[in-house]
């Protein structure tokens, strides 16, 4: 027997710092959980179509800038969900349920105190990240040189890699330690390398590793409270970090870097394909600029991550 297949356009709103969310209302599918308002595509509607519909029909407000967040391939007992996500950054109206479901506006911590549809589990950890991911450039050498650069980027920076290959792993703790005070004062997270009991301990947002550690491992290395982020290269790399439980991935290189400039660029005709097949947020990196942002949007990607263009 066919499992029928839904496409479902669906909206992480937000104002304020803050985002929509609406009840399902009891009679429905998944019926009383919390969800991002949308709907299912009707026949001829492209994504961005049904997405403007929606929001009018079910909220009562027009979107006037959104762009692609995450697509999230999901299969119920039932049926076959692809749920297409955009941001939508500025509508015009007040949304109010208007087919008699709750509606409420969340801090992006809150998320995580709903309960939510199986599928929507991507969509919170899409719709709590920034767009932009920040690497420490590998050649610092000390924490002294390290929080005079932090100083001048944190003010944009919401989301940072403590990569310090150049310190030895008590001067990378102590290092950490000030670090991840700074960032919290200006609600930056921090990803550390080196391993969860010290992501606990210090309070930092998660643990990062890279696509070594990441094929050596079988099982999520760090509690579910806290992010897992990876390193990947290729398509198979990328595979095994979805289905050892990642939470979000760096594919690279996307473009030549000066880094490593004897590694072959993916390009982005395989960074989308790749991205495609998984459901998790993925940065683009590799030779990319602030100016790529709406690029890598359109071909899948979260966000772009980078060294010396964010530095």
């Amino acid at each position: 027997m066919r499992i029928p297949s839904v496409h479902v356009a669906a909206a992480v709103i937000e104002l304020n710092d803050k985002l929509l969310v609406s009840r399902r209302l009891d009679s429905a599918h998944q019926g009383g959980k919390w969800e991002f308002p949308g709907g299912k595509l009707e026949e001829g509607e492209s994504a961005a179509q049904a997405l403007v519909r929606e929001l009018q029909e079910e909220l009562g407000i027009t979107a006037l800038e959104y762009h692609p967040l995450i697509q999230v391939h999901y299969d119920y007992p039932e049926k076959r969900v692809l749920l297409d996500v955009w941001k939508v950054s500025r509508f015009e109206g007040n949304a109010y349920g208007r087919e008699g479901q709750i509606i409420q506006w969340l801090s992006r911590k809150q998320l995580c105190d709903y309960e939510f549809p199986p599928a929507n589990s991507p969509i919170i950890t899409a719709a709590r990240l920034p767009d932009r991911y920040v690497i420490c450039p590998a050649e610092i050498l000390d924490k002294k040189q390290l929080l005079e650069k932090l100083e001048i980027i944190l003010p944009e920076c919401r989301l940072l890699l403590l990569r310090l290959p150049m310190l030895d792993a008590k001067e990378y703790s102590a290092a950490a330690s000030e670090v991840i005070v700074r960032c919290k004062e200006a609600e930056c997270a921090v990803m550390l390398t080196s391993n969860a009991q010290e992501v606990e301990q210090l309070g930092a947002a998660g643990l990062h590793i890279n696509s070594h550690r990441l094929m050596q491992s079988e099982q999520r290395l760090i509690n579910t409270n806290y992010w897992l982020s990876s390193s990947c290269h290729n398509q198979q790399e990328l595979l095994h970090a979805q289905k050892m439980g990642v939470d979000f991935m760096l594919l690279s290189p996307v473009q030549p870097t000066q880094s490593h400039p004897n590694a072959t660029p993916l390009g982005w005709e395989n960074f989308s394909r790749w991205v495609e097949e998984i459901n998790a947020p993925t940065f683009a990196l590799g030779g990319l600029q602030i100016s790529d942002l709406e690029m890598a949007r359109a071909q899948g990607a979260q966000g772009i991550a980078g060294i010396r263009g964010f530095w």
